[in-house]
C-alpha cells in the first residue's frame, strides 16, 4: 500500500473507532474524529511496527509521555492524571492534537520502539486449553489468579464484571467450592 493509501486507511480507522472500538471510553471516542482529520498525527503512526494496533498505540504513547511528566493542558482530560475534576471529553480533540504536534519527536520514538497489548479474549485460548488439560489430571480444583491490566481475560464466569482480579478470583473460588460441595 502506498503512503496515501495508508493515510486513508488510518483516517478510516479513526473515523470508525468511536463506535467500533472505544464504546466505553468517552475520551478516546472523542479523540478519534480529531485524529482522523489530522495528517500530522496520522503520518506519525505510519512509523509504527508492523502489526501494532493504531489507536491503542497512539493513545498509549501519549499517556506514556504524560505519565513520564510531559506538561500540557491535555492532562486535564485524563482521570489518572488530573488533580481534581476531569475536563469534558468533548473538548479534548484540539488540545490532544496540540500535544501531539508539540511532542511529535518524542511520540515518534515511542511509536517506533514500543509495543502495545490489548485485552483480546482469543489471546487466552491456549491458556484455557492448557488449564482444561491440567484440570482433567488433578483431583483438586485448578485455580488461576490473574493480576494486572488483563486480569479477568480468561474468566469463564457468567458475570460481566471482570474489572477486578479480586472479583475474578472470588468468582473462581466460589465456583470451586460449589463444584467440591456438589
Amino acid at each position: 500500500m502506498d503512503a496515501e493509501g495508508e493515510l486513508a486507511d488510518l483516517a478510516a480507522h479513526f473515523s470508525s473507532a468511536p463506535s467500533e472500538v472505544f464504546t466505553t471510553s468517552p475520551l478516546y471516542a472523542a479523540l478519534c474524529p480529531a485524529v482522523a482529520g489530522d495528517r500530522v498525527t496520522l503520518e506519525l503512526l505510519m512509523h509504527r511496527r508492523r502489526g501494532q494496533q493504531r489507536s491503542y498505540l497512539l493513545f498509549g504513547a501519549v499517556h506514556y509521555l504524560l505519565l513520564a511528566g510531559a506538561e500540557h493542558p491535555v492532562r486535564s482530560f485524563y482521570p489518572s492524571l488530573s488533580m481534581g475534576e476531569v475536563a469534558a471529553a468533548s473538548g479534548a480533540g484540539p488540545v490532544f492534537l496540540d500535544f501531539v504536534h508539540m511532542y511529535r519527536e518524542k511520540l515518534a520514538a515511542v511509536v517506533r520502539s514500543r509495543l502495545v497489548q490489548t485485552n483480546v479474549a482469543p489471546r487466552a485460548l491456549g491458556l484455557r486449553f492448557a488449564l482444561a488439560a491440567i484440570g482433567r489430571t488433578c483431583p483438586e480444583p485448578v485455580h488461576l489468579v490473574e493480576v494486572g491490566a488483563s486480569a479477568g481475560s480468561t474468566c469463564t464466569s457468567t458475570s460481566t464484571d471482570t474489572s477486578s482480579a479480586l472479583a475474578v478470583s472470588a468468582c473462581r473460588m466460589q465456583r470451586s467450592r460449589s463444584t467440591a460441595a456438589g
